[in-house]
């Protein structure tokens, strides 16, 4: 996943305990799509930066989707 450089100051730095989820929908993902991220602190607070997917290409796409290339290519050819 791709943070602006804003985003990513807000974010600062990851400890121990805190939580990250990602809601993105694999079916549909296109490449350059955004995705919501919610971070929950440790400390309590609670931080929803604006994501883009690092996915260039429409074959990226469809190994995320098939759980990664090596899964892919088994479905492919078995």
């Amino acid at each position: 996943m791709i943070l602006s450089p804003t985003d990513r100051a807000r974010l600062g730095v990851i400890r121990p305990g805190d939580e990250f989820d990602i809601d993105a929908d694999a079916a549909g993902l296109r490449p350059g799509d955004d995705v919501a991220l919610t971070v929950r602190r440790a400390a309590g607070d609670v931080i929803q930066p604006a994501l883009t997917a690092a996915v260039e290409t429409t074959a990226e796409a469809t190994l995320l989707r098939a759980g990664g290339a090596i899964p892919f290519i088994l479905r492919e050819f078995s």
